[in-house]
């Protein structure tokens, strides 16, 4: 019986509350008589009305009833609330004896109030706070009365139990792997089953996924998929903290384990849990924490003998982290901390050219004046002397700065040992206590050195620069270096650690404790005095902290008075690909360097030493990266280790867990693809239509924490640029499930087939599964449709949205329309479609009504543009054809840097030998199915069919310090060994896309050439490279250049009316016949019309 309760009020409680409703300030009633309500109390908003999330509801095979769900922050009270982010966990147990139990979990950070009230009557019967310390609170009712339990729980596993058993386990996101082992009365221990609850990326980028274990039904009569036993909560926060926390939820011990497993590492798993614990009645609750940068740091001294140490500082708006690995004093037993010392090594570059051009604002040095303005005649006599002539005279102060002065570097150039160490290295290391003057290296440079290019006509990074520049900075204040370093840097910043080893005294952090210890292979430099040799361009020891303050002083640009100063200093010179330098300064551009995996993390500049230390700004992020790994050489590798072995892992890391808001990182997207896009002009593209469209919906999904939303508008964006390099790529997990779930909603239904369009203008029915609904309908092979919800077929097909196909655009309109083809027949599942047909041989057309099921998107795999199409793996297959003529498949074009290069090669060379030798008649080039690769190979292949050099393409690529496109690279067909001057035929298709269409392309230039097939080539030819990460784990790809012909006009690619690909010169005829042999009989239709095509001279 209710307690004096209004059956009103519990109807509309109990209406809100169903299948996950929310009632927002009134509490919920989860079940019968049942009333719970939370609030949390927020720092941002104070006290919010928690919604309740209905996650489940099961029976015991005793009777009893089990109900759980959970309490989340709703994202309109605050940024990190979410649906997939809980704050409660609750489980309710009906007992069939009659008692009502309520267990809450507190899973968040701010303390969170509970209520609840059994049978209801308005008022609450219990009430608790539940906070960080105070975990659970159990409110129960029996017998007519209610109580409460509370109890305080560190996260610790309770002493006395040892977890032996272990378990076979689950992975999740981030290599994370979690186990539990359910200690039963029954059966002793069992394997607990996982179920993934769900996930989510915060606003600021934190990950959360959450789920629960449970006892298998076939192994204990209470196991049940909707009776958790043990929830659980992981939050993968932006800092790399990683914390995993379970909640017992049972009655029965149970163990529960975690790993992190050797994350970045190349080291083989053991199969091992690093933690492990046993949760019980009175210790409900156990915390596993990890962090993945520690783990990066710690596995760089594990896996590399030569490092002994590291240490590393990373900044961004919403973390720092220090961490520190290794011996900082091996011989010592000294750990490494954050907080030690270290050699700068070349980062003093960076600072010193601040130095010189705050010194420029002073107008006490000009950068364009020439150096003899300011230095001695003994230093400038001789300095350069290139091909017989004298250009000290030339040089500027600009050109030291920059390293375009032609000047040697004393430090490592000339004759190397077997060791690659320079004679200087060897001259420094057998005198290890020698004060080296930044006079003494320049006289070396000049005696035993030539410089390389005369002032200004290139770029050569030599250390000689920068100890010119140390000795014009006391000229001009007739002070040292090291005490103009620090009024004018060093004091201003902060930067209390830094200072120029062995010109001064030192400035500890910790006293009487020496900087971390430095190496050149099994060398220990540390304390070698021979090392003032850097000076100016190095010769600092520094920390982490330091180097922070200063790089972030100079990104933000708070180091000179006039902000145009630093300007200056970012004026950058091409010096490699994708590499530039300013004053002082390096600059990586990781789009630029052909690399996939880099090109959507944007570009860093700051600066890297001989000791693999390192001080970068990601601006894209507002991330600073400062540390070192203390040795010079790894492996026999200088000089990169600092970004392989910690900034790349940890930028990749960074970027599956994106800080910026969908909306800041959509106005990045625009911004980038509207200035680099390739085709803008040539396609037609209105950017400004594009965001004025899909800016607002981005930002209404971010207010709503919408992420489905979010993503399908990032999806039609993508689509409204005609082009098969622009896509939209699943880089996550995540990522993957939220494309997958919000495909499935638009498309995961389908009416049981798919249409193609004939010669003749029909369209018919050419997928039809026997048991989908069409068939089932009565609708057969061959049907024409003419009717689809009441429009003709082809107005119907013309509404037909096509952003489902892949992750990539679509170039032409041919291409268009096939996928249109495709798509008419999938919907949602149980959507309907009236569609009128006639079966073949049927005089009278009739009309049904579909419903669309899942049929995991049979009809669409089974309407692909290559149906006889077995092997795609294989990039390059040849054999000779039953009437003689030579044919080869080729599914991609690798370049010289893949591991099937030089097989590819080797069977492409022996196919063409193979032909020509036997006389083939004709030969066939099969490119339906090619998915692009090397244009270098591409046009080396089309060499064996060109008797002379020929034009294959000019790059156009588009230069971000110029804004425009500039051709970079002009590629040549070469004549060939093994010449084949017979008939060729190309086989194109859709799928024939990006290098593929090149091979076509100057095969159908040729006179004995042809292109045969049912559809013209894909369209897309343009040069890929460009890329940009976005939030939930999704990376935009899109081409960077344009392929030009001989004249200089874009060649292939799809323009702004839709035409373009490699078009046919002869089409395969698509009638019901021909489809009905393609598509019901398996016989490959578009090879049998080639080879008939060559046999009758008929092409």
């Amino acid at each position: 019986m209710m307690k004096k309760s209004s059956i009103f009020l519990t109807i509309i409680l109990a209406a809100v509350c169903l299948s996950g409703g929310a009632a927002y300030g009134s509490g919920c009633l989860p079940a019968d008589d049942l009333w719970i309500r939370a609030v949390i109390q927020t720092q941002e908003k104070g006290d919010v009305e928690a919604v309740w999330e209905k996650g489940g509801e099961g029976e015991t095979a005793a009777g009893d009833r089990v109900i759980w769900g959970y309490f989340y922050a709703s994202p309109a009270d605050v940024s990190w609330g979410s649906r997939q982010n809980p704050d409660l966990f609750v489980k309710i147990w009906i007992d069939h004896g009659g008692r009502v139990d309520v267990n809450f979990f507190h899973v968040s950070v701010p303390d969170i109030k509970v209520w609840s009230d059994y049978p209801y009557n308005g008022s609450a019967d219990e009430n608790s706070i539940t906070t960080t310390s105070k975990r659970y609170i159990r409110h129960y009712y029996e017998n007519g009365e209610s109580h409460t339990e509370e109890k305080t729980e560190d996260g610790n596993p309770p002493e006395g139990y040892a977890p032996s058993d272990r378990p076979a386990g689950y992975s999740l996101d981030n290599d994370l792997k979690i186990g539990a082992v359910i200690n039963t009365e029954e059966k002793g221990a069992i394997q607990a089953l996982w179920q993934a609850g769900g996930q989510d990326i915060t606003t600021r980028g934190d990950e959360v996924l959450w789920g629960y274990f449970y006892a298998d039904a076939s192994l204990v009569d209470w196991g049940n998929k909707q009776n958790p036993d043990l929830f659980v909560k992981i939050w993968f926060d932006v800092s790399g903290r990683v914390d995993v926390n379970f909640f017992h939820v049972s009655v029965p011990d149970i163990e529960v384990y975690s790993d992190l497993p050797e994350v970045y590492s190349d080291l083989p798993d053991q199969g091992n849990y690093e933690q492990k614990g046993t949760t019980i009645l009175d210790n409900r609750y156990i915390r596993h924490e990890y962090n993945v940068f520690k783990i990066l740091m710690d596995n760089v001294t594990a896996e590399n003998a030569e490092i002994r140490n590291a240490v590393m500082l990373i900044e961004s708006p919403y973390f720092i982290y220090e961490g520190a690995t290794g011996m900082a004093d091996p011989a010592n037993s000294v750990a490494m901390l954050p907080e030690d010392q270290f050699r700068s090594a070349s980062l003093g570059k960076t600072m010193c050219a601040a130095l010189v051009m705050k010194l420029a604002e002073a107008g006490k040095i000009d950068v364009n004046a020439p150096i003899r303005q300011y230095l001695s005649d003994a230093v400038m006599k001789g300095l350069h002397e290139y091909e017989g002539k004298s250009h000290g005279d030339a040089i500027l102060v600009r050109h030291l700065l920059g390293h375009t002065s032609g000047l040697p570097d004393y430090f490592f150039d000339g004759d190397t040992d077997e060791k690659g160490y320079s004679a200087f290295l060897n001259l420094m290391l057998e005198n290890p206590d020698k004060l080296w003057t930044p006079e003494e290296t320049i006289e070396y440079a000049k005696s035993h050195l030539t410089p390389l290019f005369p002032p200004g006509e290139g770029f050569h990074y030599a250390d000689t620069n920068y100890q010119l520049l140390g000795l014009i900075v006391e000229s001009v204040t007739g002070n040292s270096l090291h005490e103009v370093y620090r009024e004018l840097l060093f004091d201003p910043l902060d930067m209390t650690h830094t200072y120029m080893i062995f010109r001064e005294s030192s400035h500890p952090v910790i006293a009487d404790r020496g900087i971390s210890h430095v190496y050149m292979g099994q060398l220990d430099y540390t304390s070698l005095q021979t090392l003032s040799a850097e000076w100016g361009g190095g010769g600092l020891v520094t920390t982490t902290q330091d180097l922070n303050r200063f790089i972030r002083a100079f990104a933000k640009n708070k180091i000179f008075a006039d902000p145009a100063t630093r300007e200056k200093m970012l004026e950058w010179r091409a010096v490699g690909e994708g590499e530039y330098y300013g004053f002082g300064v390096e600059r990586y551009v990781f789009g630029e360097f052909g690399i996939s995996q880099l090109a959507g993390l944007g570009e860093i500049w700051g600066h890297s030493g001989f000791s693999n230390s390192f001080m970068y700004y990601w601006p894209e992020r507002d991330i600073s990266f400062c540390g070192t790994l203390n040795q010079s050489v790894i492996s026999d590798s200088v000089g990169a280790d600092w970004f392989i072995r910690l900034v790349y892992p940890l930028m990749l890391k960074i970027s599956e867990n994106d800080t910026r808001t969908w909306a800041e990182a959509f106005d990045d997207l625009h911004e980038k693809i509207s200035l680099e896009y390739a085709f803008t002009e040539w396609k037609g593209i209105d950017w400004k239509t594009l965001y004025e469209t899909f800016q607002p919906r981005i930002v209404s999904a971010q207010k709503t924490g919408d992420t489905a939303a979010y993503y399908l508008a990032l999806r039609e964006y993508i689509y409204s640029i005609p082009d098969g390099h622009v896509s939209l790529q699943n880089a996550s997990a995540e990522a993957a499930e939220t494309a997958s779930q919000v495909v499935a909603s638009h498309i995961g239904g389908s009416y049981g087939l798919a249409v193609i369009g004939l010669d003749d203008g029909r369209m018919i029915v050419h997928i039809l599964p026997e048991d989908g609904p069409a068939a089932k309908a009565g609708i057969r092979f061959g049907a024409e449709i003419t009717e689809w919800d009441g429009l003709p077929i082809k107005a119907a097909l013309n509404n037909v949205s096509v952003i489902w196909s892949g992750g990539a655009s679509h170039a032409t309109n041919e291409i268009r329309r096939l996928e249109q083809y495709r798509f008419i027949g999938r919907a949602p599942v149980g959507a309907q479609a009236k569609v009128t047909f006639k079966n073949p041989g049927e005089a009278e057309a009739a009309t049904v009504t579909l419903t669309a099921v899942n049929d995991d998107y049979k009809t669409y795999i089974l309407s692909n543009y290559f149906p006889t199409e077995k092997d795609t793996k294989t990039p390059l297959q040849y054999k000779i054809l039953s009437g003689g003529y030579g044919y080869i498949k080729i599914t991609a074009e690798p370049g010289t840097g893949d591991e099937q290069y030089e097989e590819f090669v080797r069977l492409y060379k022996t196919a063409m030998k193979t032909f020509t030798d036997k006389g083939v008649p004709g030969v066939i080039l099969d490119l339906r199915r090619n998915n692009g690769g090397s244009e270098d190979t591409a046009a080396w292949m089309a060499g064996f069919f060109y008797p002379e050099k020929a034009h294959y393409e000019s790059i156009n690529l588009y230069n971000s310090k110029s804004g425009k496109f500039e051709i970079s690279e002009v590629i040549d067909i070469e004549p060939q060994d093994s010449y084949y001057g017979g008939p060729v035929v190309v086989m194109v298709g859709p799928g024939c896309l990006s290098s593929g269409e090149g091979l076509a392309l100057a095969i159908q230039k040729l006179p004995n050439g042809r292109v045969i097939s049912f559809y013209a080539s894909n369209g897309s030819f343009g040069i890929s490279g460009s890329a940009m990460n976005m939030p939930g784990g999704f990376i935009v790809n899109f081409p960077k250049g344009q392929s030009l012909d001989k004249d200089g006009l874009i060649q292939i690619d799809g323009d702004k009316t839709g035409n373009g690909g490699v078009m046919p010169d002869i089409r395969v005829p698509l009638t019901e016949e021909t489809i009905r042999a393609e598509y019901a009989d398996g016989e490959d239709v578009e090879l049998a019309f080639v080879a008939d095509a060559l046999k009758s001279g008929n092409f």
